[in-house]
């Protein structure tokens, strides 16, 4: 089981067996997308990845539409929080690019920074998600960060325009 935690995932990679051609193995592995194996690198080519989901967890499934289901943990908001992860916030080298030691200093996110706009958005102690408390806005309504790395039962999380800034960041 994954203990207290609600989900884990990762990136998933690719890998070929024509050995003889690195030109040929690099276009795979990077899904013709060479700043992805550049350093540092400025893009992230994931082939697909995984998530699994903590099954002793209370787990609300209400849809995207419905409000999420009191005392339960958002089903919706965990799965959108793990595939931002696939995605490669806080996972792809494009990610590590832009982190100086406790902030994230991509340029789209900076702009997004709503408590300093400009300024570097601080990240948790991990460096993979924003820092504890983080708010944005999600269609001009404050919000915490669906990249924040905590979520109450009861809670529904939507990606905030820094979370998307940062998907842009890391070049998607």
């Amino acid at each position: 089981t994954l203990g207290s935690t609600l989900a884990q995932s990762s990136l998933g990679s690719a890998r070929t067996f024509s050995f003889n051609d690195p030109v040929f193995n690099e276009v795979v592995e990077t899904r013709g997308q060479p700043s992805a194996g550049a350093t540092p690198a400025t893009d992230v080519a994931p082939w697909g990845g995984s998530i699994g989901f903590n099954i002793d967890t209370n787990w609300g499934y209400a849809g995207p539409d419905e409000p999420p289901e009191p005392g339960k943990f958002d089903f919706f908001s965990v799965a959108m929080h793990e595939i931002a992860h696939v995605l490669g916030i806080g996972t792809a080298d494009s990610w590590d690019t832009w982190v100086d030691g406790g902030q994230f200093t991509g340029p789209s996110a900076m702009a997004a920074n709503l408590s300093s706009p400009g300024d570097p958005v601080g990240l948790s102690g991990s460096r993979d998600h924003w820092a504890e408390g983080t708010m944005n806005l999600v269609d001009g309504q404050a919000q915490e960060a669906a990249m924040d790395p905590t979520i109450s039962p009861g809670t529904r999380k939507w990606l905030t325009d820094l979370d998307i800034a940062a998907l842009t960041d890391i070049g998607w």
